[in-house]
């Protein structure tokens, strides 16, 4: 079953914070080397509000193999739990354009490896793009349902 076209993560880092510590946290969430499957960590920045210099990280994966060993990756960090309440929030977690949101919260997955959702801004952010056939809000919630009830 493919669940997604396409999975992207992307960070912000303020000028304050180890820019090395929350890059590496986001290459932790892609259990193979993404070098090998040529995938590629993009890289930016853009001003903060009251004019500091946030870096912006981002990693876009597109094959289904690295998708799903990723989805893998992220559900057993997140446990039963947080899987159950993922389950819980698809209605609220999925737009109109069947894009699947999940926030982890950045200093937690940092210090030790743990995927907690969070609702703040200091996030790793995960966008899915939902593989639903019809390309309908109702079949993208069906899927999620089926694969997230897998690991709840």
């Amino acid at each position: 079953m493919k669940i997604a076209h396409s999975a992207e993560v992307s960070v912000f880092c303020k000028d304050y914070e180890d820019y090395a510590l929350v890059k590496n946290g986001l290459l932790q969430f892609f259990p193979f080397n993404i070098e090998e499957e040529k995938v590629q960590v993009r890289e930016s920045t853009a001003e903060g509000l009251s004019g500091n210099i946030i870096k912006v990280a981002e990693v876009r994966i597109d094959k289904e193999r690295d998708i799903r060993a990723f989805m893998e990756n992220l559900l057993s960090a997140l446990g039963k739990e947080g899987t159950a309440t993922l389950l819980s929030q698809i209605e609220s977690r999925l737009d109109d354009e069947l894009f699947f949101y999940i926030r982890i919260d950045k200093k937690q997955w940092s210090k030790d490896g743990r995927a907690v959702l969070t609702d703040s801004g200091n996030c790793y952010h995960v966008k899915l793009a939902v593989a639903a056939f019809p390309k309908k809000r109702e079949a993208a919630a069906a899927l999620l349902r089926k694969f997230l009830s897998d690991f709840a």
